[in-house]
């Protein structure tokens, strides 16, 4: 028996420590520190039978669009719980992330500060809410993180390159 030769593999230095995704169950808040100054936007699907979100790879070239499975907004953004102070990604709704950034504390940046999410009915595809309240002064806000390597990992995806149909702002 002979030993297969390889190629010296990719380098793996971008990969870090992966942080769980957290976002409101029914009708238990959450409440997270933030520390990004904005969310990272990306169109998603969900799939009913993998009952998890995935992400869109652009309509032109997305085999869920092709068939008509509807595309869904979603933000990401760093945060840590208040509980805890675990490190976590917090996921937004469409709804959500609109009231934060019609929140005049948007204007200053997030970083800072304190997020509460809520989902006020009982079933699990309720409105979710967003409370914004601001940074605590003299508040020692951990470093902030790169949610994009933890959703690649999820997914076994990288995200669409720029200009690309999967870019999005939600103006």
């Amino acid at each position: 028996m002979s030993i297969p030769l390889a190629e010296l593999p990719e380098d793996r230095s971008f990969h870090r420590e992966w942080f769980k995704i957290v976002s409101p169950r029914r009708m238990v808040p959450i409440q997270v520190g933030l520390l990004s100054q904005d969310f990272t936007g990306i169109w998603t699907h969900f799939c009913n039978h993998a009952n998890r979100t995935v992400p869109c790879v652009g309509e032109a070239h997305c085999d869920r669009c092709q068939v008509g499975l509807h595309r869904r907004w979603k933000g990401y953004i760093a945060a840590i719980l208040s509980t805890t102070r675990q490190p976590v990604i917090v996921e937004l709704t469409e709804g959500a992330a609109r009231a934060i950034r019609n929140d005049p504390l948007y204007k200053s940046g997030l970083r800072g500060c304190i997020l509460t999410l809520q989902r006020k009915k009982p079933h699990k595809t309720a409105p979710v809410f967003a409370d914004l309240q601001g940074p605590i002064p003299g508040a020692n806000v951990p470093p902030d993180f790169d949610v994009l390597p933890s959703l690649e990992r999820l997914w076994q995806c990288k995200p669409a390159d720029a200009g690309s149909d999967n870019d999005v702002s939600i103006n």
